[in-house]
């Protein structure tokens, strides 16, 4: 709640308001004074400004889920989830060890799978390196939170606590799969110190937290910087010169391959076909995208647009799909450094895609025979 309604919503959107307003005047009229040409000025404001900051609008939330993360951490907490989780994680082959890379892949992916080096069992390693890529991780939360602030806004926080509960339940699910089919082995003893409960420092608190969350504003500065520059271009450029209509892009040729595979998800378009392309790069790449490719300002202007584009059952299909797609580049060279195998790490990209798409067909048919579209 007090990420994605209490106060996360009301910070993402005073910090909308200064980067669509005062910075970006700010930033028109510098390049205005230095008389930068008409293809810079788009560049800067309609790539750059737009497709970065569309991501940087969300860090106080990103901020305020890390918190609570290093809350349970610092705290203690986290050895007594993993001795209250042995029970439930021994019965489909793991033991609870295991669910702390999971807890950790809500932050980031990364340091979840490589958390999983404290399993001892290389099988049970395996088998959690391969499914915490299936935890939400904090990436994804800037798309759910355009998502929920469009479509549900009296549920927010219900909506993305189910998609949260929905990758949990799928990871226990495939873990028992894989364990009686491609993973099968004997189970290993479970032994954990438990510390004792105590207060956490605040400086400390400060510190894990500003560590987990600068992660995503360096992301911001580098990969996303650099992949919305490239959008901008594929989407300024086309087969018949410059500055193009957006529908005659490179951009919309590159995403109509893929509109017609996800029109039966509900999200056929080459536009979303476009953002999941991108979201390989990092998955917060997906909301820049959809800034440069909308050619919105500011979040509202999205939102009113994507309210034509989706309904709220392609909606959820489309959120259910970016959870559980694709690890990022940045999780899949995690996977083969920790596996040191290419055959387990094109497996973890192709039974997530193939879930994914299987899932969100399900939701979205189901819904539709049911009369919710």
């Amino acid at each position: 709640m007090l990420t994605f309604d209490w106060l996360g919503f009301p910070l993402s959107d005073i910090l909308d308001s200064f980067i669509t307003g005062p910075l970006t005047s700010g930033i028109e009229s510098f390049l205005a004074y230095v008389g930068a040409s008409a293809f810079i000025h788009d560049l800067i404001i309609d790539g750059i400004v737009a497709g970065v900051g569309g991501v940087l609008v969300f860090v106080p939330q990103i901020f305020i889920l890390f918190f609570f993360i290093s809350l349970l951490e610092d705290s203690g907490y986290m050895a007594r989830v993993a001795l209250v989780m042995d029970r439930i994680m021994e019965g489909i082959g793991l033991n609870g060890k295991a669910f702390i890379p999971m807890i950790i892949g809500f932050g980031c992916n990364v340091p979840g799978i490589m958390a999983a080096r404290t399993i001892e069992t290389p099988r049970e390693r395996l088998l959690t390196v391969l499914l915490t890529p299936l935890m939400s991780c904090s990436a994804r939360l800037p798309v759910y939170a355009l998502f929920v602030g469009t479509f549900f806004v009296q549920y927010k926080a219900l909506v993305v606590l189910s998609l949260y509960v929905l990758g949990v339940l799928l990871a226990l699910g495939l873990a028992k799969l894989f364990t009686v089919t491609i993973l099968k082995g004997d189970h290993s003893l479970f032994v954990i110190e438990l510390p004792p409960y105590r207060v956490p420092q605040r400086k400390a608190l400060w510190r894990s937290t500003w560590d987990k969350g600068k992660g995503f504003i360096k992301k911001a500065g580098t990969f996303i910087f650099a992949g919305s520059v490239l959008i901008w271009l594929f989407a300024y450029l086309g087969p018949s010169g410059l500055n193009v209509d957006m529908d005659h892009s490179f951009l919309a040729a590159i995403g109509g391959v893929f509109a017609p595979i996800l029109a039966p998800l509900g999200f056929g378009t080459w536009q979303a076909g476009a953002s999941l392309i991108t979201g390989f790069l990092a998955k917060e790449s997906i909301i820049s995208s959809m800034y440069i490719i909308y050619f919105v300002p500011d979040q509202a202007s999205l939102q009113g647009l994507l309210a034509t584009q989706f309904t709220p059952l392609a909606a959820v299909s489309f959120m259910v799909f970016i959870l559980l797609y694709i690890p990022c580049l940045a999780t899949t060279a995690t996977i083969y450094k920790e596996t040191n195998s290419k055959k387990w790490t094109a497996f973890a990209i192709g039974y997530a895609l193939i879930l994914a798409y299987i899932l969100s067909f399900i939701i979205y048919q189901g819904g539709k025979l049911l009369g919710l579209a």
